[in-house]
């Protein structure tokens, strides 16, 4: 007897920019992402973006809001060295690190499925002097941005991917972000432009006719019974 769902997903989608220094104000981007909706199809709705801007070293933290601008508790936190924007607009600004970091996603809906859609500034084309390779994991599943595809938005310096898992019993995703293994340099830059999220709700169900068909013959048989017990 199947269900059906009462809510639809929710989608949260995020631009990392600076707020200081070169091409400043970034452009907010607004609206469907082509690269997303195409991954999955329920990005197509995604019309509302948080924009994060930071500068410097610290552990960014910020609420987010979904794709409708509501607001229902979900909260970002990453450690990052600093921000900055190669160009004004996405996927051409960015966080950046020079060390492994932690990053979390929390106030969701619990134990739930999700797609998490990736922006990687890689500075340049893959397999290029220079690349800046990155990892991304949480639990057990990744996206390097070397096997990454290029963004539309920017084809030259920008890879996409995905990553899908389950969120916590306690609504929440915890993730790294990594220097790739071919990220070149002694002192090597990894750069993350954004995400999409989709989290699937848990459904809430409706009962099939044939399930309230019973319920309905169920209780007329209760009522009967009782109705002789009253009569004996």
């Amino acid at each position: 007897m199947a269900n059906r769902s009462l809510r639809a997903d929710t989608i949260y989608s995020v631009q990392f920019e600076n707020s200081i220094g070169v091409a400043h104000p970034a452009v907010n981007f607004s609206g469907v992402e082509p690269d997303a909706a195409a991954a999955d199809a329920n990005f197509s709705h995604s019309n509302v973006w948080n924009h994060f801007a930071a500068s410097g070293r610290q552990t960014f933290s910020s609420s987010l809001v979904d794709s409708t601008g509501g607001s229902a508790g979900a909260q970002f936190s990453i450690s990052i060295d600093g921000a900055f924007s190669a160009e004004a607009s996405l996927p051409d600004t960015y966080f950046f690190s020079f060390f492994n970091s932690t990053f979390t996603i929390s106030g969701l809906e619990r134990d739930s499925a999700f797609t998490l859609f990736l922006y990687s500034f890689n500075d340049t084309l893959i397999g290029s002097d220079g690349f800046r390779e990155q990892v991304f994991t949480v639990g057990n599943s990744s996206f390097d941005s070397a096997d990454g595809m290029p963004s539309s938005l920017d084809p030259n310096n920008v890879t996409t991917g995905d990553i899908t898992g389950v969120t916590s019993p306690t609504g929440s995703i915890t993730g790294t972000w990594h220097i790739g293994p071919n990220n070149p340099g002694t002192n090597p830059e990894i750069d993350w432009a954004g995400f999409q999220l989709d989290v699937a709700s848990r459904a809430a169900s409706v009962p099939e006719p044939a399930t309230l068909a019973l319920l309905g013959t169920g209780l007329m048989v209760l009522a009967g019974a009782a109705w002789r017990r009253r009569l004996a």
